[in-house]
């Protein structure tokens, strides 16, 4: 698989899951709409944030990022920020992943999402739309790669479709 370089989470508490992975990645985007999880982020990720979506070429204080990266805190939908190059993306919206995918323009090579818990301290969990989702899924050429935890993890198989700027389809 090529090289990822924009990624993407949305739903976040405190810490990126993929903190760990940043000197990966060129464009680093971090979108949560609960303010409490905002403040957390900004903290966490300060002074090495951008808030308002500007330029802030350095990376997180505990991993060594290279000075063309820039790692982004949003709060607002995520149709607002997806400008049709995603790579990768983590989807964890408690329930409102669906509205992740609606509003989605790109079509990333890797998608993470929230779709299942079993026995944690959710207790046991289904996806209000999962079948959407999978239907979704389907139809826009992606193929269920591997499931760890709550998340499935769905790799794009058509390469016939353009990755960039797609019309919304659910």
């Amino acid at each position: 698989m090529d090289e990822i370089s924009h990624f993407v989470e949305v739903g976040c508490v405190q810490r990126s899951c993929f903190h760990g992975l940043f000197p990966h990645f060129d464009r680093i985007q971090i979108i949560e709409a609960h303010p409490l999880h905002v403040a957390a982020l900004r903290w966490q990720y300060r002074p090495h944030s951008d808030h308002r979506g500007t330029s802030a070429p350095r990376g997180c204080s505990e991993v060594a990022i290279s000075p063309r990266q820039k790692v982004q805190i949003h709060e607002a939908t995520f149709d607002k920020f997806d400008d049709g190059s995603i790579d990768m993306i983590d989807i964890d919206v408690e329930g409102c992943e669906w509205y992740v995918l609606m509003h989605m323009r790109s079509r990333p090579r890797l998608i993470y999402i929230e779709m299942i818990t079993t026995g944690t301290c959710k207790g046991w969990y289904t996806n209000p739309f999962f079948a959407e989702i999978e239907a979704w899924m389907k139809n826009n050429g992606y193929e269920l790669a591997d499931v760890q935890n709550a998340n499935h993890i769905y790799r794009r198989i058509k390469d016939d479709q353009p990755e960039k700027d797609h019309q919304l389809s659910a």
